[in-house]
């Protein structure tokens, strides 16, 4: 489990393993995360079709090394973060190395969640993971 603390000490949000297993959580964010999935706006800066169905959430969620971001403050999931491990992306090839993708859903972005996310993942991924390398692609639209 990962947990990040927004800036000025306040405990805003945070970056929890979700795992398929806990069927209530898991049942819960699903339906967070398909609402802000399925806007058309959300997926196309993150390289995917807007989600026609629970299933895909469902099937994202399956990876080793993806995360649920969470409010704090009313435990709704709000957006997602992943180290995409070898086998499980195109950009790589090696075991060392891995590329990471993330979204946020629209009524979220603009207010440093994702950033500091990143930052967080990447320590992760360097320090926790052994990761030599990780690949990031992005545009100016992405960063939010």
């Amino acid at each position: 489990m990962l947990r990040l603390e927004k800036v000025n000490g306040k405990n805003v949000w945070e970056i929890l393993k979700l795992k398929v297993s806990d069927e209530q959580r898991s049942f819960v964010a699903n339906n967070d995360l398909y609402r802000y999935a399925s806007d058309p706006d959300v997926g196309v800066i993150a390289g995917w079709p807007p989600h026609q169905s629970r299933d895909v959430i469902k099937n994202v969620f399956n990876g080793k090394e993806v995360y649920a971001i969470y409010l704090k403050e009313d435990g709704k999931a709000i957006g997602a973060i992943e180290l995409k491990l070898n086998g499980h992306t195109d950009m790589t090839d090696r075991d060392d190395e891995c590329e990471l993708g993330y979204w946020l859903g629209k009524p979220f972005w603009g207010q440093g969640i994702m950033p500091e996310a990143v930052k967080e993942m990447l320590r992760h991924g360097f320090e926790d993971c052994g990761m030599q390398k990780v690949v990031l692609k992005t545009d100016h639209k992405a960063w939010i």
